[in-house]
């Protein structure tokens, strides 16, 4: 049996993907019969997109069934555009031009204001969408091929408008990050809204009033106006005047501000819940919910129109609705683990109940992730490897030259190396002195948005010698060990047989490790403190980078810092190899596994909506933070 998946980010298996519908439908079928699973689904892919590089690619192609589960990117608006008849998009690539996506940089500037919102469109109407699915159904149906859809439900919870400008300078009703030390101001309104900011979070509200009062009546910058007026009225919340806060957001409202109108909408269901005004809250968080063009989340409208395709075209239908819940998401569209089991157990009982003999794809039984541009609309000559730039045309010996370069005169003019080696140099393991080593010289995968891969190439060659030295007495012990074939399998590049191996990697760990460690956990305190609210609040800036390393799905470990975490994981892999002392190896592990449990426990009762769910939160971390520094102090390396 041959199955393809065409959808976004929900059904994508980039990264950890083991937890995935997909992988899991998989593992599930296997079982039972010979199957080939073949999944396309990309981040931030729409319906057009997948539309298009069906016939193009797959049209013609013989295979059992078609899932597909798209909704979620529909109605954000987007600088990407929607529906055109195959034929006229064909031909009009044929001679249309496109640059390369040069301009995308995961290393950009975050969080500094802007003074302007851009104006977009939603890349598909609710006409377009029916258009794009209905083509492919088609086709699938004059093939024979069964088609099943997906209905999308997402997480009504979630904050509202996301991808919008400036996003990060707004307050929420019972949201309490600390953002203001990594805003940015471009002017002296920006420069005050963040001192307003900064006064608001550390409590000092009569402060914040009165800047958030002056911008909003004086501020010649609209942006700044709006932004200051949503803050005073949070602010009021804070000071229970609960009755004044309302008042100035249903004055927005009234005022009709159509960019900001969800985030008002959102503000006012909370102090109406507060207020156990239960028919005031359902009617405001609904509407913030389904008029949000500003987050990746499907709207009922297009929940309809996938209701109307499988009772018009007769195909099968998986209406998420009534098999997840609410609990089954963290993040704004993306099911959790418990959520993806659920997809896969009812995929599956869909295909066996319908099942027939089926076609073989001999020698070919397994699982395929295939990542396509998710710009594939727009630009289907370009590649997802393109559109991310993770990869580029540079050869070896330039890259070489120009570190060379760099070593001896500790300059870099090429913007690309630099960002590699500023991203690097966040790791305790890798000292600059590795590249006077010819087979530790990035490569072209390595060298741009994604310096990651270095480290991903430099994990799968540390931990073939780490576990030829522990043997899997570690691997079955420690949940959040991942193994050489892992890191092997997660690296980003279009050729996956070239040679990745590093000679003698141990001997190249860095010198000074253990201060490095040491200074690492001084350095990036977020490891050990509370910032479930900053992670909400800054979703757009980490999700997709992110994603590449730990998979798409929500998980409770997106609300704490698992990237740096897992850093100074790596970092006591290395650790563990300069030292001879087994038992201090597994303290420090087992300290790292307190850290996650911790962090999960009191997430878990944050989801759960328990009142008490930071109580001892930080103390606890900070307890664990004390600890892991005794025990690399504790001894010196060997």
């Amino acid at each position: 049996m041959i199955i393809k998946i065409l959808g976004d980010s929900s059904s994508s298996s980039i990264g950890e993907h083991n937890h995935t519908y997909g992988f899991k439908l998989f593992e599930k079928l296997s079982k039972k019969k010979e199957v080939s699973i073949f999944n396309y689904s990309t981040i931030g892919a729409t319906s057009s997109d997948q539309c298009m590089y069906f016939h193009q690619n797959l049209k013609n192609k013989m295979f059992d069934y078609l899932i597909i589960y798209l909704g979620n990117n529909e109605c954000v608006y987007s600088s990407k555009r929607g529906n055109n008849n195959f034929f006229f998009w064909k031909l009009k690539n044929i001679f249309n031009f496109r640059p390369n996506y040069s301009n995308i940089n995961f290393l950009n500037d975050k969080f500094r204001f802007k003074d302007f919102l851009t104006s977009k469109k939603i890349p598909n109407t609710t006409q377009e969408f029916s258009k794009n699915i209905k083509s492919i159904i088609k086709s699938c149906k004059k093939r024979k091929i069964k088609v099943i859809l997906i209905n999308p439900i997402a997480n009504q919870n979630f904050l509202p408008s996301v991808s919008l400008e400036n996003f990060e300078y707004l307050k929420f009703i019972n949201l309490n990050e600390k953002m203001s030390e990594d805003l940015k101001y471009i002017h002296e309104d920006s420069k005050k809204l963040i001192e307003g900011i900064k006064n608001f979070e550390n409590s000092n509200y009569e402060k914040a009033k009165i800047t958030f009062k002056k911008l909003s009546s004086h501020s010649k910058n609209e942006i700044v106006k709006l932004v200051s007026t949503n803050n005073l009225a949070v602010t009021m919340y804070n000071e229970k005047k609960y009755d004044e806060a309302i008042r100035i957001f249903l004055n927005l409202l009234d005022k009709n501000k159509k960019k900001f109108k969800f985030i008002f909408c959102f503000n006012l269901s909370l102090i109406f819940k507060k207020i156990n005004n239960l028919d005031k809250f359902n009617y405001y968080k609904n509407s913030a919910y389904d008029n949000d063009l500003y987050s990746y989340r499907v709207k009922n409208e297009y929940r309809e129109i996938i209701k109307e395709i499988s009772m018009q075209e007769k195909v099968q239908l998986l209406d998420l609705k009534n098999i997840l819940s609410q609990k089954n998401f963290i993040d704004p569209c993306h099911p959790n683990k418990d959520g993806h089991e659920k997809i896969a157990n009812n995929l599956c009982e869909l295909i066996i109940k319908n099942q027939d003999k089926g076609l073989k794809d001999l020698g070919n039984n397994k699982f395929h992730s295939i990542y396509i541009n998710p710009d594939y609309f727009n630009n289907p000559k370009k590649s997802f490897y393109d559109y991310y730039l993770i990869e580029n045309n540079m050869k070896l010996d330039d890259i070489k030259k120009e570190i060379e370069n760099y070593i001896k005169k500790k300059d870099c003019k090429n913007k690309f190396l630099s960002n590699f080696l500023k991203s690097i140099s966040k790791y305790p393991f890798v000292s600059i002195s590795i590249f006077d080593n010819k087979n530790f010289i990035p490569q072209s995968n390595e060298l741009f948005s994604y310096p990651e891969n270095f480290i991903h190439r430099y994990m799968y060659n540390l931990m073939i010698v780490f576990e030829k030295r522990f043997g899997k007495e570690f691997h079955n012990k420690y949940f959040f060990l991942k193994d050489s074939l892992f890191y092997k399998s997660i690296i980003l590049k279009t050729n996956k047989n070239k040679r990745i191996d590093f000679e003698n990697i141990e001997k190249e760990i860095s010198q000074n490790l253990q201060k490095n460690i040491i200074s690492f956990i001084d350095s990036n305190n977020s490891i050990f403190q509370n910032i479930v609210h900053k992670r909400q609040k800054t979703f757009m800036k980490w999700y997709t980078r992110e994603t590449f390393r730990f998979g798409t799905i929500s998980s409770k470990n997106m609300l704490f810092d698992r990237a740096n975490l897992e850093i100074l994981i790596q970092s006591i892999i290395a650790f563990s190899l300069k030292v001879n002392d087994v038992p201090k190896v597994h303290r420090l592990f087992n300290s790292i596994s307190n850290l996650i449990k911790v962090h999960k426990s009191h997430i878990s009762k944050y989801l759960s909506e328990n009142d008490n769910w930071d109580l001892n939160y930080e103390n606890s971390l900070d307890d664990i933070k004390k600890e892991l520094k005794m025990n690399f102090i504790s001894k010196k390396l060997n």
